[in-house]
């Protein structure tokens, strides 16, 4: 994973914005996807900020820091790698708490654990 995190921070606007998103303290969600079959899949980094309009119930607002391609193979491999890239995110960038995993937009069967919870 350092190498993924190599490649975030050296890209010209992934990098400062998953940096700015880590330290604001911004709740940073994995989407972890395929575009379709034959695809494998992808990683989407994120952030989801509430709704400036709470009173129509509409949903968070979503913010893609980064989109990295090929991550993985199968859907299986989803909570593995994205506890991998989430461990390494907490510990590379100080992060405040894990980020969450979804697969394919829904929020992931298993969430992260910090070394604290």
């Amino acid at each position: 994973m350092a190498r993924v995190l190599y490649l975030i921070e050296q890209h010209e606007s992934y990098g400062p914005k998953v940096r700015q998103a880590a330290d604001t303290d911004e709740d940073i969600v994995l989407d972890y996807h395929t575009h379709g079959p034959g695809h494998g899949y992808c990683v989407s980094i994120q952030t989801k900020k509430p709704n400036p309009l709470p009173i129509l119930n509409q949903d968070p607002v979503v913010e893609e820091l980064a989109h990295l391609r090929g991550i993985g193979q199968t859907e299986d491999q989803c909570f593995p790698l994205m506890s991998m890239l989430g461990h390494a995110m907490l510990e590379h960038y100080k992060l405040a708490k894990m980020p969450s995993i979804q697969l394919n937009g829904q929020p992931h069967k298993f969430e992260l654990r910090g070394p604290s919870s």
